[in-house]
């Protein structure tokens, strides 16, 4: 995640509110947005790498994210 995130800000100019922790291949950017504190936890958004902007809110928090992650992968 600490590299991700460093890569991200250096080459694709990340802003400092967002923390990676889904990077892949160059093209898929996920990021926990740490600008926006809900009910103690983050909202997970979607980087666009050649956009280099937010592009959608995935899930409202890290929990319901991985909820859905692992309901998709099950």
């Amino acid at each position: 995640m600490y590299g991700d995130t460093l890569t991200c800000r250096d080459d694709y100019e990340l802003p400092e509110n967002l923390v990676v922790i889904f990077f892949k291949d160059d093209e898929i950017c996920w990021c926990l947005d740490t600008s926006e504190n809900i009910e103690g936890e983050y909202p997970v958004v979607s980087y666009s790498l050649y956009k280099k902007k937010v592009d959608s809110r995935i899930a409202t928090s890290f929990s319901e994210f991985f909820k859905q992650y692992l309901e998709l992968r099950g």
